[in-house]
């Protein structure tokens, strides 16, 4: 062959290997093409979001209520009791609670004030009344009225008490 003819080869094979470089590259392009313009942080939040809001309500789920209606304060300052006036706990009526309060050492506490609220956890809403304590019964008794509850399900009631100089709060669950 002459140099004609390897320049021949050569050009071909330049030609060929260009052209496999150019698909490949025109491939490879359009491949990227396939995928969104937007970032791939746009692309993932809502599966973040959506895991985050599985794994939140497994969690709610995973522990169960203390349903027990006698419990320390939060501070350990006061032993709390709650028994509703009727039993079994009805819905959709006022009804009333006698709530029986005792220092640590489990002495009456008389002359208490209570801030009452609560509502359903799972459903992200508050007491369908404002319950509040009307009447001091003594011997550390008192009655809580205005008590409602319109659905069945988990409800906490939050009792924030004031006894002379002392504060504490307790938190009371309820599955109806």
């Amino acid at each position: 062959m002459n140099d004609t003819g390897h320049d021949a080869v050569g050009t071909a094979a330049r030609s060929a290997l260009s052209t496999a470089r150019v698909r490949t590259g025109a491939i490879r392009r359009s491949r990227l093409r396939l995928l969104p313009e937007r970032p791939l942080r746009d692309l993932l939040a809502p599966l973040v979001a959506a895991l985050l809001v599985s794994l939140s309500v497994a969690n709610a789920f995973a522990a169960e209520p203390d349903l027990s209606r006698s419990r320390t304060s939060d501070e350990g300052a006061f032993v709390v009791s709650i028994e509703s006036r009727i039993e079994p706990v009805p819905l959709n009526t006022l009804h009333a609670w006698v709530v029986s309060l005792a220092s640590a050492d489990g002495t009456p506490v008389e002359g208490a004030t209570f801030e009452v609220d609560g509502g359903m956890p799972m459903h992200d809403h508050g007491l369908p009344t404002a319950p509040r304590v009307t009447e001091e019964l003594g011997g550390g008794s008192y009655l809580l009225e205005g008590v409602r509850f319109q659905m069945p399900g988990h409800w906490v009631v939050n009792l924030d008490i004031t006894a002379a100089d002392v504060q504490d709060s307790v938190t009371f669950e309820l599955m109806l």
